[in-house]
């Protein structure tokens, strides 16, 4: 692939471990890169001679960062679509995804109902703000229920499962403190979840990374092995090119589905690099993150991007304790930490990359080396 900058400093709004690997391929690419985040500890600062403090939901700070970038991208859905634009439109310096996209799938009803209007199959839904439309939604759905956050939902914080009739006034009363404002999904058996990444550049070309399954362990990613197949991929994948190109989408989007036998579902979707693509940073020649920066940048994505290896796995490492993690001697697997300073329960610490023949096999070995490891 031929290298132009149109965009020589990129900016990165936030400063976790999706900023920070998404830095470490920008530098690859030629791009000074600036980091917006409060601490100077985070994972993304760590990689990058230009920090400036700050929050990217801070009108004056995210108008004096864009002042000093060619272009910018966010690590997180979740900074307010209307204050993007603002700073956009002020600054004259283009944010991608644009601020418009963010804020039609940051809200999960929204998100949702953009789907339904391209006929993506997705699970049904209903709206739910008070407690007419939470008995509404019981009946329709047989008390067999997930009610999701419309804003700030992810790694199962904000989702409440209704399972049987006996748990009602339960969920009813987590709802009703949080003031509902939560959409209603129909209760979906799945075979198992699924997850693809998907990138769209500013010449309209699209890259589509592998099929995955994935796993998740109290609503966390736990691991992810592919490439996966189904049945229904081939069609699920040309609708969702559709409605990048009608969207005008640029840079990685990855979508999470249910597999239901012959059916594929959208569970939902993040306008950003993903969890569930870290694999490809040894899975293929080009990872998520060089991808993005790419379509960011105003970079061409790469002709070809081939498959190293006939299967991979990709397993998170999640804090069990506030103790320093252990490595132990001679691990397996390609190792990626993100240098956050302080462990805890649940936090996302690191993953290791395994590449191999079968992934049956390969899940197995990945899950023992994790085993290995004092988390």
């Amino acid at each position: 692939m031929t290298f132009r900058k149109p965009g020589q400093k990129i900016g990165f709004l936030g400063g976790g471990q999706l900023a920070r690997m998404m830095a470490l391929r920008a530098h690859e690419l030629g791009l000074e890169v600036h980091i917006l985040c409060e601490s100077a500890e985070e994972p993304a600062v760590q990689v990058s001679s230009h920090w400036h403090q700050g929050h990217p939901e801070n009108i004056s700070d995210l108008e004096k960062f864009l002042k000093v970038v060619d272009v910018a991208t966010c690590e997180s859905e979740f900074y307010r679509g209307h204050l993007l634009r603002q700073a956009s439109d002020t600054t004259g310096i283009s944010l991608f995804p644009s601020p418009e996209i963010i804020q039609e799938l940051q809200d999960r009803w929204t998100q949702k109902n953009s789907f339904l209007d391209s006929d993506l199959p997705t699970a049904p839904f209903l709206q739910i703000n008070d407690e007419g439309d939470f008995e509404r939604a019981c009946e329709n759905f047989k008390h067999k229920v997930v009610f999701k956050k419309r804003h700030g939902g992810y790694d199962g914080y904000g989702t409440f499962i209704l399972r049987s009739k006996k748990e009602k006034a339960k969920v009813h009363d987590l709802l009703k403190k949080n003031n509902y404002n939560v959409i209603a999904e129909a209760f979906v058996s799945f075979d198992r979840e699924l997850a693809c990444t998907f990138v769209r550049d500013q010449h309209k070309n699209i890259f589509v990374f592998p099929l995955v399954e994935t796993r998740q362990t109290d609503s966390r990613c736990d691991w992810v092995t592919g490439p996966a197949r189904h049945p229904a991929w081939a069609k699920m994948k040309s609708q969702i090119e559709k409605w990048l190109h009608k969207k005008n989408y640029v840079g990685a989007i990855a979508f999470e589905f249910f597999g239901v036998e012959k059916k594929i579902l959208i569970n939902e979707s993040a306008p950003r690099v993903h969890n569930s693509g870290h694999y490809s940073q040894q899975a293929l020649e080009h990872d998520q993150f060089k991808l993005h920066v790419c379509a960011v940048a105003g970079l061409a994505l790469p002709e070809e991007n081939h498959l190293l290896s006939p299967a991979f796995v990709m397993v998170n490492l999640l804090g069990q304790s506030d103790q320093p993690l252990q490595f132990p001697v001679k691990l397996k697997g390609h190792l990626h930490w993100y240098g956050k300073e302080k462990n805890r329960r649940g936090r996302k610490m690191g993953h290791l990359n395994f590449l191999g023949k079968d992934s049956k096999t390969l899940l197995k070995m990945a899950l023992q080396e994790r085993k290995r490891i004092k988390l």
